[in-house]
């Protein structure tokens, strides 16, 4: 059954946020569930640092940092921590449109090396506020190599990925219930492998609901 597919993820956070007319700075504690097949698959608890900064009208910069670790409720070889790096530019030239990238880096460290591995990805994109039927859109596409520590034993060499991710949201700025907006999100994800059984390409949507506080 198809079912045995289903990936959720819930993710609760609470913390402290700064700000001021052209800054923020926000220290976010997390923890995370993510069920797999309809069963518990994993949980992470860390910490979320996140820097804003509007250096004019039209042009900002963010930062984040965030640190974890992970626990599997069944492959224990994969338990460990992870590091996350990211800074993103954005450029508005009017009101309903904007052009936004950015770099990050990731660093996975788990109980199998195999399953270590480095990416460093880079992201491009564009968010447009349409008056007709109050419709919003924001398209991505996103490019990371990945880079694992240690050969798998069963293959010999090092496993060496290139990711290519294309996104696009769609939503109504009138359709909204206490705050909260639904979005349409349709999402492509392709993998090249110098290992081929790890090559894949597949397609999603899904939907997903933000609220503002």
């Amino acid at each position: 059954e198809y079912s045995e597919y289903n990936d959720l993820l819930v993710r609760l956070s609470l913390g402290y946020q700064w700000q001021d007319a052209i800054k923020r700075y926000a220290l976010v504690p997390f923890v995370q569930k993510r069920f797999f097949g309809n069963s518990p698959y994993s949980k992470t608890w860390g910490l979320s640092l996140q820097n804003f900064y509007q250096w004019s009208r039209k042009f900002q910069t963010s930062t984040t940092i965030e640190m974890a670790k992970n626990s599997y409720d069944k492959r224990k070889f994969l338990d460990g921590w992870y590091m996350f790096g990211s800074l993103g530019l954005s450029y508005a030239p009017v009101a309903t449109t904007m052009f936004f990238g950015g770099f990050d880096i990731y660093t996975n460290h788990t109980e199998e090396m195999s399953e270590s591995f480095d990416r460093l990805g880079v992201r491009l994109g564009v968010a447009n506020d349409f008056r007709f039927g109050k419709i919003s859109t924001k398209f991505s596409t996103y490019y990371a190599k990945k880079e694992y520590e240690d050969a798998p034993n069963l293959f010999g060499k090092q496993r060496k990925d290139s990711e290519y991710i294309q996104s696009l949201t769609l939503w109504k700025r009138d359709w909204h219930f206490k705050g909260v907006m639904p979005k349409l999100n349709l999402e492509h994800t392709k993998v090249k492998s110098n290992i081929n059984i790890f090559a894949f390409d597949k397609s999603r949507v899904f939907f997903s609901f933000d609220k503002r506080f």
